[in-house]
């Protein structure tokens, strides 16, 4: 009986070229002198990651309330209304907010819309029609804004949900869900992680139906605060309509301007701030425009 023998020569495709070894073992030294290069400098990252805690609920409430809870000031700023359905509107306007829950528009532009006055009080709404030189009660839908709301520009009563952190990677959520007893959606801010910058808000209603996304793309410094100064709202419900604001100056508004948010107070004319020097606009990052996860 023959025993196995080994061929005498190897296949030339197992066979090392002189001076040097075959495939694998010139390759496995590499790769272990990469792993070993490399991962002291992964090591520190990795733990530095692992290191970092993320912001409570209380932090990041305190962000909102220094980011969009400005109240008593007064905005120059351009607003665009971008339906679906009809050509685009664009108006200059006077926003003004007062206490909680007050909040008056005055329309300075195009002409046609000059000397219009919105005011959104709670949960009602007032037009003043300065042809007809009367003020009526209408539904968001009504007014020249095309139902947008700034409840979802500057949301309010933060008091009133209760809050939950989420890490998402270069962003964390705040879910924000209405304690018992509350009549309100739901909602869920999103923060840069690197400078905890609210960048965007998804809002859904109770069921789970996304209501509306609102997206922060800039900010700028305002007595120490990272005011809006350029933000966007889509409307899921109404054909994806979007709103436009952009903010071009600001200025406080003294405690007799609480007048102004009474509906009686609509025809009066309004007068623009002066623009005090800008301060430096942030850019958020691109995660603001990211879906949800």
């Amino acid at each position: 009986m023959t025993a196995n023998r080994l061929p005498a020569r190897m296949p030339p495709r197992l066979q090392s070229r002189p001076g040097r070894g075959n495939r694998w073992s010139r390759t496995l030294p590499a790769v272990a002198l990469a792993a070993v290069l490399l991962l002291p400098a992964a090591l520190p990252a990795a733990a530095r990651a692992q290191a970092a805690p993320l912001p409570t609920a209380e932090d990041l409430l305190r962000r909102v309330d220094e980011a969009w809870n400005v109240l008593r000031v007064r905005m120059q700023a351009t607003l665009a209304v971008l339906p679906r359905d009809r050509p685009p509107s664009t108006f200059a306007v006077l926003l003004s907010r007062g206490a909680p829950n007050r909040l008056r528009v005055d329309f300075l532009s195009p002409p046609k819309d000059q000397g219009k006055a919105l005011l959104q009080r709670d949960d009602k709404t007032w037009l003043f029609l300065p042809r007809a030189k009367k003020t009526i009660a209408i539904s968001p839908r009504q007014s020249p804004l095309a139902g947008a709301m700034f409840s979802d520009l500057f949301p309010e009563d933060l008091a009133a949900y209760d809050a939950r952190v989420t890490d998402l990677g270069d962003t964390v959520g705040l879910e924000l869900r209405p304690r018992e007893g509350q009549k309100r959606n739901h909602s869920t801010i999103f923060f840069d992680k690197s400078s905890l910058l609210p960048i965007r808000r998804e809002i859904r209603s109770r069921s789970g139906k996304h209501l509306k996304s609102v997206y922060i793309e800039a900010t700028r410094q305002w007595e120490g605060r990272p005011v809006p100064e350029r933000m966007r709202i889509v409307d899921h419900v109404h054909d994806d309509l979007e709103l436009r604001l952009e903010v071009t100056s600001i200025e406080a508004l003294p405690p007799a301007a609480d007048a102004w948010f009474e509906k009686s107070a609509l025809g009066q004319p309004a007068t623009p701030p002066a623009a005090p020097p800008a301060g430096p606009t942030t850019e958020p990052s691109t995660a603001s425009d990211r879906s949800d996860p």
